[in-house]
């Protein structure tokens, strides 16, 4: 799985020394499970109890929501193992790439956890059918 992370987050931020790949696999962890735990509440809580909580406006506004939490957990991570700067050019564009992969792992898990909805089998896919 380390290996996986690596070549993910290298692919759009760059070859790094060693010591970022447990960045990398820290990241992956959280950024998986919050996108899925962020999808589950929204399809199988904030619809169940909410009848109009499955427009695109409000799919997008948990999307949104999680790519801000994974991005600050990335900066945080980043932050704690790297003993670095509160500013540091890597470490900004790391979070950066998070708000980019939060948002398509959102999706994918979307797409997973969708059909299982009472109101919003078809909320993440509604733009392309149309």
């Amino acid at each position: 799985m380390q290996d996986f992370f690596i070549s993910i987050y290298g692919f759009l931020h760059g070859v790094h020394p060693p010591d970022w790949d447990e960045v990398y696999t820290t990241t992956g962890f959280f950024l998986i499970v919050c996108s899925f735990i962020l999808a589950i509440i929204y399809y199988y809580v904030l619809n169940k109890f909410f009848l109009h909580w499955f427009k695109m406006k409000r799919w997008f506004l948990i999307m949104l929501i999680n790519s801000l939490i994974v991005s600050l957990i990335a900066y945080g991570i980043a932050i704690s193992k790297l003993q670095t700067a509160w500013l540091d050019g890597d470490v900004l564009s790391f979070a950066l790439i998070n708000l980019l992969y939060a948002a398509v792992m959102y999706f994918i898990a979307s797409c997973m956890l969708c059909w299982g909805s009472p109101r919003a089998k078809y909320t993440p896919l509604r733009f392309l059918v149309k």
